[in-house]
């Protein structure tokens, strides 16, 4: 992005996080202008710059369909241990709602701990949002601290799961 000529890249990424990352790179080119490049001639390179064709919206939507499992079904029995059914006469929340509300907080922390990418987790939030949307759950609003709790539990465990064998 900071290399396309007229591109106002400031302008397309305000208010994103790699905003600071390409400013960052702006501020280092523009100190180095001019130097001759350091060449590392013994340098096992797999792709030069020139030959990647891709963004990086691109690159982690294909790796995040070639690591998905195959089956839309695979998190529901998960969903639905963790997220029980109010009892009768007690008031319900939709457990989608439930998981929007706390999406940001724990991906946040997963992301700090696990040291994984938010948009790897924020996917697998979607994915349970979406699971639980269509199985129409709900849960009891008593056990909102509780189940927050197993929530980041499972949430780690599966992100640790995608670093080490690249699948949830």
């Amino acid at each position: 992005m900071w290399l396309t000529p007229n591109l106002d890249w400031r302008q397309s990424y305000r208010g994103w996080g790699a905003l600071k990352k390409l400013e960052y790179v702006d501020r280092v080119m523009s100190a180095i202008k001019g130097q001759p490049p350091t060449v590392y001639p013994d340098l096992d390179q797999d792709m030069m710059v020139k030959d990647i064709d891709m963004t990086l919206q691109d690159y982690f939507r294909k790796k995040t369909k070639l690591n998905e499992d195959e089956y839309p079904d695979r998190f529901d029995s998960d969903l639905r241990e963790i997220f029980r059914q109010p009892q009768a006469g007690e008031a319900g929340v939709p457990v989608a709602a439930f998981l929007k509300k706390n999406q940001k907080g724990i991906a946040s922390l997963v992301s700090h701990w696990t040291g994984e990418n938010k948009y790897v987790i924020n996917t697998l939030f979607a994915t349970f949002i979406t699971r639980a949307k269509e199985l129409k759950l709900t849960m009891s609003a008593a056990s909102e601290t509780p189940t927050r709790l197993e929530l980041t539990v499972l949430v780690t465990t599966l992100v640790m799961n995608y670093m080490h064998k690249h699948k949830f």
